[in-house]
């Protein structure tokens, strides 16, 4: 993309750009994303052009990190049947993006008691 290490946010399409610090996968030699690392990256990326940050928790443990250096904490649609992760994101201290997902993951009777909190955003 030109002119991508430039600082003028204009160039950019989002103000809000998600980024995957980890990576849900079934495989387990498969690449499960940076982790901690790759939170630490985008904290530089938001100090260097003034993005916010949106990326995944997959698990409680992930969910305490995403919080310390996200501004936004998505749950990923095969985490939403993740009944601790989903009561946990309820107490974060930030908005929370939660992933539809097709049934039967999610279905409408499954959204108010995710979406219970006043800080969740459901696409």
């Amino acid at each position: 993309m030109p002119g991508h290490r430039r600082k003028d946010k204009k160039i950019w399409s989002a103000s809000v750009p998600r980024a995957a610090a980890y990576k849900p996968r079934t495989s387990r030699i498969a690449f499960k994303g940076l982790g901690e690392d790759g939170l630490k990256i985008l904290s530089k990326v938001r100090a260097t052009y003034g993005f916010g940050i949106v990326t995944e928790a997959i698990d409680n443990e992930s969910l305490d990190l995403v919080e310390e250096y996200a501004d936004v904490i998505q749950i990923g649609a095969r985490n939403m049947q993740n009944f601790s992760l989903l009561k946990r994101a309820g107490r974060a201290k930030k908005p929370v993006l939660l992933k539809r997902g097709c049934p039967p993951r999610s279905t409408n009777s499954s959204w108010p008691p995710s979406t219970s909190s006043p800080r969740a955003i459901t696409t």
